[in-house]
């Protein structure tokens, strides 16, 4: 008997933890994956059961583990200053294990950040009740921008744009060269957040630029200009994965919050994007104290804003973001509860046509599945699926958040489906899912976590029906998830993970060896691309352990055999006697040490496989 853990879907930015036992297979899923949004800035721009143990030697069980916005500005319209925030969040786990196969059927949620705000708080407020004047259309062109970011109003934000285009005309403009520069370049990053044309954010950060250059003789805009610039490089790299884009967009940020005082009324906003800027590192390089830095600025601009601020429930979106990653990077239950506290709050506070309350929603609605996930409570489950179906309907089907909020969503159908067999369910999880890769473009960096939330339908739909259509559908979907990925991406090894289950299965199936070599390739790949101090560590090597325990059985090489007992050595290493599966992992280290001692007959092999066997029975 081996215990593998499987599948899991990863959580867009995301992210939740689900942990399945696979009956026919010993391998861990890593699933779906959730997305996160979160807010603000100057100029706000927007940017993811347990099987019993059996103590047979043969065959593995399997083991299923509990698993953009906001402005401020200085309320004077001659400055055109805008503030933009952005983020997205994308996350989720995965693993396979022998001595029963542990499959992780984590959803990757996609976390969703939010970011869109005019400089001055007022100037939405005027965009309701100020009359347009074609005599002054720089008070036009703020009002119309105001109106936008209060009730998403895409005509407004259209027809500033007309009207700040036509002001460069004139000489009027020349007068205030670097201000217009800014808000048009601010305008235009609020219509890409729209629309997704790439022509738009270049011109954004081509005038951004400019501005910021031209306000560097020290004019009190400068600011408010590195951080909508620092936002437009954000952006960029959300987009296209450039690392540089989001160094810039740091630099700028950091900046932009150096220069200005602590009681500035934008003093919260430009804390608010850097924290993006640390979460969006965090995601990409994997770095704890990146995700700690984000924190602590979240949390002051949390703390320096009112609570009938307009962008408050903005920022206790990013915070409780914050939350819900380091939830999935150390799983301390506190964090997921700080995480739906701060989100409940969100979601709350925001008023009913808010541009940002389905993201808020979504946010809510992926942390209420993870820890569904954990604490197995079908109230969370049904909270969830409200949630996010809420997400979903308050989102045009052109919106580029659209596809991430359907994913989620597919993700909680799938996993009541699991939970209380309804067959509806399961067809309306795949109809989710293929909407949102339908509504994904192929160079989106959030395509892979659509491709790898349906490769986990499509395994847990095999794993129910036994149809081997999913099952090649699942094979072939992982496959494009990760030749999308680059190699330096946090995600990939929960895809590597799921490919590998997949694999594993079909060998299981079919005897094929091309299989099964191709499984312990991508379980290497996986364990190798996993930090050391990530909590799918442990997970990733009991799977890659099972599998090479299955090869050396096939084949008899003795380094197959080495590999797999210093395999299990470092799984059973990495975890507490208070880790949920550390007696299967022992259990797993016991019969390959036992195993090794039957081929060489060293008696301390035997011993040694004895002692661990007791301690595995102490902690059941």
């Amino acid at each position: 008997m081996y215990y593998f853990l499987g599948l899991r879907a990863i959580t867009t930015r995301s992210g939740t933890r689900e942990g399945r036992t696979s009956p026919d297979s010993g391998l861990t899923d890593s699933t779906q994956t959730p997305s996160i949004s979160s807010s603000h800035s100057e100029y706000a721009v927007q940017h993811q059961g347990t099987g019993k143990t059996s103590r047979a030697v043969d065959r593995p069980q399997d083991v299923s583990p509990s698993s953009r916005f906001a402005s401020h500005s200085d309320q004077n319209k001659e400055t055109l200053t805008t503030s933009i925030h952005t983020k997205d969040i994308a996350n989720g786990p995965s693993a396979l294990e022998p001595n029963s196969t542990e499959s992780r059927e984590d959803g990757a949620a996609t976390l969703l950040h939010v970011g869109c705000g005019v400089d001055s708080a007022q100037a939405a407020e005027q965009a309701t009740s100020s009359p347009l004047t074609e005599q002054d259309p720089w008070s036009s062109s703020i009002e119309l921008l105001g109106r936008f970011q209060r009730f998403g109003d895409v005509a407004a934000l259209q027809r500033a744009i007309t009207v700040l285009e036509e002001l460069r005309s004139t000489p009027a403009w020349n007068d205030r060269n670097s201000t217009g520069l800014g808000a048009l370049g601010a305008a235009l990053l609020f219509r890409f957040n729209q629309l997704g044309n790439l022509s738009d954010l270049e011109d954004a950060i081509s005038m951004l630029k400019d501005a910021a250059d031209l306000a560097a003789d020290g004019r009190h805009n400068q600011p408010a200009f590195l951080n909508n610039l620092g936002s437009a490089f954000l952006t960029r790299f959300k987009r296209l994965g450039e690392l540089i884009d989001l160094e810039d967009a740091m630099s700028r940020q950091r900046d932009a919050v150096d220069l200005t005082p602590d009681d500035h009324p934008d003093k919260p906003g430009r804390l608010i994007n850097l924290g993006n800027s640390f979460v969006a590192r965090f995601e990409r390089l994997g770095e704890l104290t990146d995700l700690e830095d984000a924190m602590s600025r979240q949390r002051d601009a949390v703390d320096l804003t009112p609570d009938d601020h307009p962008d408050k429930p903005g920022y206790l979106n990013s915070l409780g973001t914050s939350f819900f990653l380091r939830f999935q990077r150390l799983e301390e239950l506190s964090d997921i509860e700080d995480a739906i506290s701060r989100q409940r709050n969100a979601v709350k506070l925001s008023l009913d046509g808010h541009p940002h309350k389905p993201k808020y929603l979504n946010n809510l609605g992926n942390s209420l599945q993870v820890r569904f996930n954990h604490l197995g409570e079908l109230t969370d489950l049904a909270d969830a699926i409200s949630a996010l179906g809420d997400a979903v309907d308050l989102t045009p089907r052109g919106d580029p958040d659209k596809p991430a909020f359907l994913s989620n969503l597919g993700n909680c159908l799938r996993a009541r489906f699991e939970r209380l067999g309804e067959q509806n369910d399961m067809d309306e999880a795949l109809a989710m899912f293929k909407d949102a890769i339908d509504l994904t473009p192929h160079d989106h960096p959030r395509k892979p976590e659509c491709l790898n939330n349906l490769g986990c339908f499509f395994q847990s739909r095999f794993k129910h029906l036994g149809e081997l259509s999913d099952l090649e559908h699942a094979i072939s979907t992982y496959r494009d998830a990760v030749d999308l990925v680059p190699h330096g991406y946090p995600q990939k090894p929960k895809y590597l993970n799921n490919l590998g289950n997949s694999l594993y299965t079909r060998f299981e199936r079919f005897g094929e060896m091309a299989d099964l070599e191709d499984a312990c390739s991508r379980f290497k790949a996986a364990v190798d691309l996993t930090h050391s101090d990530h909590p799918d560590k442990p997970v990733n090597l009991n799977n890659l352990g099972h599998a090479l325990f299955t090869r050396f059985r096939r084949l008899g090489d003795l380094t197959d055999l080495e590999d797999v007992v210093s395999t299990y050595r470092n799984a059973v290493d990495l975890v507490s006697h208070s880790y949920p599966h550390k007696s299967k992992y022992l259990v797993n280290l016991s019969i390959a040490l036992n195993a090794r001692f039957e081929r060489f007959g060293e008696l301390a092999d035997l011993e040694e496989a004895k002692a661990v066997q007791r301690d595995a029975v102490d902690l059941e």
